[in-house]
């Protein structure tokens, strides 16, 4: 009974950062694909804003994820830097420019 109990204070405050960061997550995609864009032509603005907000909703709930299991600020910080590195290495964007497609 306490169990189910804390599983569903832990839960609905999960849910409800997730939810609440949506909004601020939805603003930076958005903006950082106007200026991507704007840049560079892009064709499918819409599947890069996608793209961007899904990218940047995961690495929020990563960073929540390990806050919550380090102790240490300082100590988590440095455990996310090193999985944003490896995250972004596996998302293509340390991709050769000659590897480029098209």
């Amino acid at each position: 009974s306490i169990c189910l109990f804390l599983f569903l204070v832990v839960s609905g405050t999960k849910l409800s950062q997730a939810i609440a960061s949506i909004a601020g997550t939805a603003v930076l995609a958005f903006l950082t694909t106007l200026i991507i864009t704007t840049m560079t032509g892009l064709n499918e603005p819409y599947w890069f804003y996608l793209n961007m907000f899904l990218a940047l909703f995961a690495a929020e709930a990563l960073a929540q994820f390990v806050s919550h299991l380090v102790p240490h600020f300082i100590i988590g910080m440095a455990l996310i830097a090193g999985l944003y590195g490896l995250f972004m290495l596996l998302q293509g964007f340390m991709v050769v420019p000659s590897e480029f497609p098209g």
